[in-house]
């Protein structure tokens, strides 16, 4: 037997798989917004900055991104700066007066709406408002001012089975934040993540624990960004094509050089094999270090700050969620990359 809740992510998930794929169906889209469930919780949200200190900034980007970026993370690592994956947490909140229920109205453009209607989108469609995001971000402003979940609510009571939503390549926490609230207004907790290796729009430097941003103006952490997200897909696209093929020419998300046309080399499929193999490594690493700390998260608060090697902030989340979480459930998904990462 299958629950309420599961069949509520196990149609997400259909969902996701569609999205990724552009696949178009008018008929089973229609009667998933029809069936759609009413809300149990109204939506709280947190951003959590998630740090390991064992591991360099980028070890990905230390090999595979252009000596420019290269140059930047020698100043990044100098600084003690340790690999920061910025992750969106949603939860369910007990509903009050004033809260609105469930994900409320995106203040940004998104595909998600279109496709669960039947509308045929792209993998490019689902990243259409990101561009907008990254330009909010790089202005200063933090994630949790684009949707209408409540920031800082209190858990609502019981145990809430946890979702890892991952981008694909070079996406951000907000590819998948609309499913994220709809997945906790039935009873998740749900964290969406921009990933260190090709997060296009990842605000990781208004981490206020950030060593590299420290004393840095806005100016300089704008360029930063800007590097960054210039050194995403192209990066991946540019590299793959050139050594499996030996490809130098023009390369754009939307029209890549017909494979057909362009002849591998067993020398180029080791590398561009290996070039993949390592991104993979590293978002495996991300993602599995964002669950071990949803489980100190649930942990007492005082364990919580020991595992996390934490003081008492306004920013760290230690006590905040304890046993809230159900450590014993845990679902990872994404499209795309995210979905091969998953």
């Amino acid at each position: 037997m299958i629950n309420s809740n599961q069949s509520i992510l196990r149609r997400t998930l259909l969902a996701a798989a569609c999205v990724g794929i552009g696949f178009s169906g008018a008929a089973s889209a229609g009667s998933l917004s029809e069936s759609e469930p009413q809300a149990k919780f109204a939506v709280g949200m947190a951003t959590n900055f998630v740090r390991d200190f064992g591991k360099p900034f980028d070890t990905w980007g230390r090999k595979y991104k252009t000596e420019e970026y290269k140059s930047w993370l020698d100043d990044v690592d100098a600084s003690g700066t340790p690999r920061t994956t910025v992750t969106n947490i949603y939860y369910p909140t007990a509903m009050s007066d004033g809260m609105a229920a469930g994900r409320g109205e995106t203040l940004l453009p998104s595909a998600l709406p279109a496709a669960a209607e039947g509308a045929q989108i792209s993998v490019a469609d689902v990243f259409q408002g990101d561009q907008n995001f990254a330009e909010f971000a790089f202005q200063g402003n933090l994630v949790e001012g684009i949707y209408q979940a409540h920031k800082g609510a209190p858990v609502a009571d019981g145990r809430f089975p946890l979702v890892i939503m991952v981008h694909g390549l070079g996406g951000s926490v907000q590819t998948w934040a609309t499913a994220a609230e709809y997945l906790a207004a039935q009873g998740y907790v749900v964290v969406t993540v921009a990933l260190t290796s090709e997060s296009a729009a990842s605000p990781v430097f208004h981490d206020p624990a950030s060593l590299w941003a420290d004393g840095k103006s806005q100016e300089e952490i704008y360029a930063a960004y800007g590097l960054r997200s210039g050194n995403t897909d192209s990066t991946v696209f540019r590299n793959f094509f050139g050594f499996l093929y030996q490809y130098d020419g023009p390369l754009l998300f939307e029209s890549l050089p017909d494979p057909s046309l362009l002849t591998p080399t067993p020398e180029g499929a080791l590398r561009s094999g290996q070039l993949m193999a390592d991104l993979f490594d590293q978002r495996i690493e991300d993602v599995a270090r964002v669950i071990a700390e949803m489980k100190y998260l649930n942990a007492p608060e005082v364990e919580c700050r020991v595992g996390l090697e934490v003081e008492n902030s306004p920013e760290d989340l230690c006590g905040f969620f304890a046993g809230r979480i159900d450590v014993d459930n845990i679902g990872v998904m994404g499209h795309s990359l995210g979905s091969m990462t998953a």
